[in-house]
Order: structure tokens, then C-alpha cells, then sequence
């Protein structure tokens, strides 16, 4: 199957397949947009099993691994509650993310 993910100002990446651009995954933590958060950008992994997303909210930065099958969040970047270093620099927003996977 193929997929197609999009990014948007309303706090979430979208997941659809690319025969009939049927709506699989809606990925976000926030589903109200409290955060006022924008997802930038998005990459699949090369096996396309995970979404990695970047986003910017009032807090900062967010970097997310996403499990394609099931939608589920695997990992956040940064860990906000463990290095008070990483939270002053996630500040800074990404705007495009680039991936590679070496073989």
C-alpha cells in the first residue's frame, strides 16, 4: 500500500493512502489544538513503519516517531523532563527534516 502524510497548523500529520486518499491515521497529542502546535514536516521510515514528524508549539519543539500500524506515538525528542539542556534548545523550531537509513 501506498501513503501520503501531510502536515498542518491544527496541531496533527495525516496519514492516507494514495489509491483512494481514504484518511488512515490522524497523529497528534493534542486533538483540540490547546498547544497551538504546527506539525513542519513529516518522512517515512524506508520500511514505512513509522512516520518521523517535526512540530513547533509554545513550549518548543517536538520531534515524534510514529507507529503506522496501529498511529500510535513510539517516541518524543526531546525528553522535556530529564535534560532542562535540550528544553532551552528546543526552542529553536525545525522547519523541514531530512532522514536517511543507511542500509
Amino acid at each position: 500500500m501506498k501513503l501520503l502524510a501531510t502536515c498542518s497548523a491544527d496541531g496533527s500529520a495525516k496519514v492516507w493512502t494514495t489509491t483512494d486518499f481514504n484518511l488512515l491515521f490522524t497523529l497528534t497529542e493534542d486533538p483540540l489544538n490547546l498547544l497551538r502546535n504546527w506539525y513542519w514536516d513529516c518522512t517515512f521510515t524506508r520500511d514505512s513503519a513509522h512516520l518521523l514528524t517535526v512540530e513547533f508549539y509554545v513550549f518548543g519543539r517536538a520531534d515524534k516517531c510514529w507507529e503506522l500500524g496501529n498511529g500510535s506515538l513510539k517516541q518524543k525528542w526531546p525528553p522535556f523532563e530529564e535534560d532542562k539542556h535540550v528544553q532551552t534548545n528546543a526552542y529553536k523550531p525545525f522547519t523541514c527534516l531530512a532522514f536517511f537509513e543507511p542500509s
